[in-house]
């Protein structure tokens, strides 16, 4: 999907999100090295207890990739909508 917004830090934002989808969607978790900062923290639905660190997250993320039925390259978004918040904030 080809999406273009008119503001370049939205756009700018708009490419950071797809290569980091890309990264773990298409079979290169490793690639998630240049998104996910050394110090991250997440919450998600597939691990009992709260992930601290890249390597951790890297790691569930890959785990959570290769468990899927059918392959993740096939996900897509529709109509992405960023908005800005109080100068440096974005929501997609």
């Amino acid at each position: 999907m080809s999406v273009n917004f008119d503001d370049p830090v939205k756009h700018e934002v708009w490419q950071s999100l797809r290569a980091l989808n890309n990264a773990w969607t298409k079979g290169n978790p490793g690639d998630l090295k240049n998104h996910f900062h050394k110090d991250m923290v997440a919450i998600t639905a597939t691990d009992r207890e709260r992930l601290e660190g890249r390597e951790a997250c890297i790691t569930s993320w890959n785990n959570f990739a290769k468990a899927q039925d059918s392959p993740l390259e096939r996900t897509r978004t529709q109509n992405p909508d960023l908005r800005q918040y109080s100068g440096d904030h974005l929501l997609l």
